[in-house]
């Protein structure tokens, strides 16, 4: 994805530099850069809270590359100097917790701080039994993509993953490694719930597209014909 490579350059990193900051090897990060693979709502997520990539400009590019909050939250940039502070943010993270100021999720994690932690509890639970099912949902659909002969470049675009335990366990040390400078429980419980739905809605898009894709490539597919169940709706 071109904008993967756009921030690594503007950042000034090597691929291995940029990939060990995204926690990703770096012939994935070749493959994202190229568009073969996919970018995870997780790698979004280091994006916007570690590099402080501007979700108006990776989502509807407006604007500038990096968050025009950066001030509030490392005193005020300008110029030549901003991406170096970009940088040393990255490589020295403050000690105090951060709300993140400005970013798109701060309202629903305003709201969600302002609850007690058994109502936090719940929904924790509650987005965990949504995520497995979406998890599930998806790997299903991939499972009936593949039993009529997908092609290579939709197998690759969508692979049918591991377990869900092991997806969720994946999913939470990631999650544990990019938020480990918050030490407030009750804010971290706030940012693992917003993590929680943008991965449930990362899966139910990817499911959305791999209807689209198995209607639009319908005649790649090896089992294909006329009568083939997936084709009709």
């Amino acid at each position: 994805m071109e904008k993967i490579k756009a921030v690594r350059e503007a950042l000034n990193l090597k691929q291995n530099e940029f990939a060990t900051a995204l926690k990703i090897t770096q012939s994935y990060l070749s493959a994202l850069e190229t568009g073969r693979k996919n970018v995870t709502n997780k790698i979004v997520e280091i994006l916007i809270e570690k590099f402080k990539i501007s979700p108006e400009w990776y989502y509807n590019n407006n604007g500038d590359i990096f968050n025009s909050s950066m001030g509030n939250i490392i005193g005020e940039t300008n110029g030549e100097n901003d991406v170096q502070l970009q940088k040393d943010y990255v490589t020295n993270p403050p000690a105090k917790e951060i709300l993140y100021k400005g970013y798109y999720e701060e309202n629903k994690i305003d709201f969600y701080y302002r609850h007690p932690d058994r109502q936090l509890n719940k929904l924790l639970s509650v987005s965990i039994t949504e995520l497995k099912q979406a998890f599930t949902d998806y790997s299903k659909l991939v499972k009936v993509s593949e039993s009529f002969g997908a092609p290579d470049f939709i197998r690759e675009k969508f692979p049918l993953g591991s377990n869900f335990k092991d997806y969720k366990k994946e999913f939470d040390f990631d999650f544990g490694e990019s938020h480990n400078h918050i030490t407030d429980k009750k804010l971290l419980k706030c940012f693992l719930l917003v993590a929680y739905e943008s991965e449930i809605e990362g899966d139910r898009m990817a499911i959305s597209q791999l209807i689209n894709y198995m209607d639009m490539y319908a005649d790649f597919y090896k089992g294909y014909t006329k009568e083939s169940q997936f084709n009709k709706s």
